[in-house]
Formats: C-alpha cells, structure tokens, sequence
C-alpha cells in the first residue's frame, strides 16, 4: 500500500485504486517490492551528466517517490533538458493529467522539429 499512496496525488482517488488492483493482479509481489526498493537505492546522477540529447522531464507536483526535487536535480545534470511540473499530480502524471502530459510533449518535440 505504501507504493500506491506514494504514486498518486490525494485527489485521484478512482485512479488510485485502478492502478493498485492492475499492480495487484499482475505483479508478483516480490517484484513490485524489488522495483520499489531498487528506486530507492539507485544512483544515476553519474549517467545523466552523459546524456546529450534534448530531455523532456515531466513530474507531479505531488510525485512522494521521486519528488520534484530530484526532477530538478536531474534537470541540471542533463545539458539541453527541460522541466516540467504539473500541478496537482502525483508520481504517476501521465495517468492523472494526460492531456497536459500530452500537450507538453507535442510543444517539446514540435520544437525540436523547428
């Protein structure tokens, strides 16, 4: 249950309990466990200072597993990245707010196509 309540922002209720039972249903618990336990102990500030290509970084304004912070913090190690924040939106933005998630990557990659 931590995971499910870290993943989404309070206000999304429905979506909350849709992704849980879908996490449920077809995922071993020892691997959900695993994947949780690895976020936290991963470090991959060291590869992102290698990526070169244009970064889109999207995050939740509410995201309790990988906070805006860190997204910030990703944002100065990646050269030619760009941040973005949707409010009131937990760790799983693009399920609670896909039109904005959709909008901001139309606008990043119709500016890369000039």
């Amino acid at each position: 249950r931590l995971v499910e309540n870290l993943s989404f922002a309070e206000n999304a209720v429905e979506l909350k309990e849709w992704a849980f039972r879908q996490v449920i249903e077809n995922t071993p618990r020892y691997s959900a466990m695993n994947g949780y336990k690895t976020l936290t102990k991963i470090d991959l500030r060291e590869d992102a200072k290698r990526i070169e290509k244009p970064t889109l970084i999207i995050v939740g304004e509410k995201d309790a597993l990988l906070p805006v912070e860190k997204s910030k913090e990703l944002n100065k190690l990646i050269r030619n990245s760009k941040i973005v924040v949707i409010p009131q939106a937990g760790h799983c933005v693009q399920l609670e707010r896909p039109m904005e998630v959709n909008r901001e990557i139309e606008e990043f990659c119709s500016k890369l196509r000039g």
